[in-house]
């Protein structure tokens, strides 16, 4: 997985309160796009696939998730554990 700002300065960076994981958002259209974390093992990413184009067809159904309870320790290690290894910097 790589981020590539095409035009410099066209990702905005931003933290949630438990500031595990630099989320991406276009400064242009406002969209998520994925985000990143760095971890003891490495640093890892996800990118919102409905961002894509053409959306890939394939993909499985949406899932409902709550994470809201996890202490800042266990959103690490689950990000770790289920996003993808991040090539180069973000």
């Amino acid at each position: 997985l790589a981020f590539k700002e095409h035009v410099r300065g066209a990702l905005h960076r931003y933290r949630f309160g438990q500031m595990t994981a630099d989320f991406l958002i276009c400064r242009k259209c406002g969209v998520y796009l994925g985000a990143a974390i760095d971890t003891p093992h490495g640093r890892y990413g996800v990118i919102n696939i409905n961002t894509l184009q053409p959306v890939p067809s394939d993909l499985p159904a949406a899932v409902a998730a709550d994470y809201e309870g996890e202490t800042a320790e266990q959103r690490v290690a689950r990000r770790a554990q289920r996003w993808t290894p991040v090539v180069g910097n973000v």
